[in-house]
């Protein structure tokens, strides 16, 4: 148990800063795999590479507690807040699986998706987001319940939405749900029961309408 001023490095390299902090490694019976739990808000930088093993900008993790088993998979709770060059998500509970490259934020989640010259962002509201990477880089998201997607040509609205990334833009944006679908984009408004919106780097080309269209 370590308190005060607390910096920790594990293996991957990525690091732990905060006030406290607790340790349990592995120990047969009781336990195979380690654990390190952290309160008071700790500051996590976590390590990020690529296939080839390059290393990329690390990504950040904020949160008034967290626990990380076996240096991969982290559960974070209260006030989370996730930098990465590719995004910015808050939340009040999220898991991240650094192996998997997968993620899941509950609770008043937000996803803020932005390319490097920080030109065109959308952001992703809902009730649960589920965020899926390939290479360190995201390429899907999928809101569920109340989700609403906003970019500069398009405000989307249905029980749930499908963004596919590409480069760090939207190129694809599929909603569907009971309520309905509803899109805006600045020139006209589409409604359905689901719409499948094709925008290559994010600017909206075709909308498809399926019932009730």
């Amino acid at each position: 148990l370590a308190e005060q001023n607390v910096h920790a490095t594990m293996p991957s390299g990525s690091t732990m800063t905060g006030p406290q902090a607790e340790y349990l490694r592995p120990v047969t019976p009781i336990r195979k795999i380690a654990r390190l739990n952290a309160i008071q808000r700790p500051t996590f930088t976590l390590v990020q590479k690529d296939s080839t093993g390059k290393q990329l900008d690390p990504a950040t993790l904020l949160a008034d507690r967290v626990s990380v088993v076996d240096d991969t998979v982290y559960y974070a709770g209260g006030n989370v807040d996730i930098t990465r060059p590719d995004m910015h998500a808050t939340s009040d509970s999220a898991y991240m699986n650094e192996t998997r490259q997968y993620g899941r934020l509950l609770k008043r989640p937000q996803i803020e998706g932005r390319d490097q010259k920080q030109e065109r962002q959308f952001i992703l509201r809902g009730k649960v987001i589920d965020l899926f990477s390939n290479n360190r880089q995201l390429e899907r998201v999928l809101s569920v319940d109340s989700a609403q997607a906003v970019s500069g040509d398009l405000d989307l609205k249905s029980d749930s939405i499908d963004l596919r990334i590409t480069e760090n833009k939207l190129s694809r944006a599929q909603s569907w749900g009971p309520s309905g679908a509803r899109a805006i984009s600045p020139t006209q408004t589409i409604t359905a029961d689901s719409l499948d919106v094709l925008m290559p780097s994010q600017r909206v080309r075709e909308v498809h309408a399926i019932n009730r269209a």
